[in-house]
């Protein structure tokens, strides 16, 4: 991940995830997709704490696995 993603990321996340969830989850993915599980792992996480996106959960248990 270059070096400006690494910071406009970590400003995202050091607020409420269930006032950016959707940002959230973006940053996630783009770790994901960079197969970088153990950095998507927690976020996706914590997305996973909000009822509303349970979804996330599959996302998890896969980065997991990858880890």
């Amino acid at each position: 991940m270059d070096v400006m993603f690494q910071l406009h990321a970590n400003v995202v996340l050091a607020e409420d995830v269930l006032d950016y969830s959707v940002l959230f989850a973006e940053i996630a993915d783009a770790y994901f997709e960079k197969e970088l599980f153990a950095e998507a792992k927690p976020i996706y996480e914590l997305l996973g704490g909000d009822p509303a996106v349970r979804f996330f959960a599959s996302s998890v248990d896969l980065c997991s696995k990858m880890c």
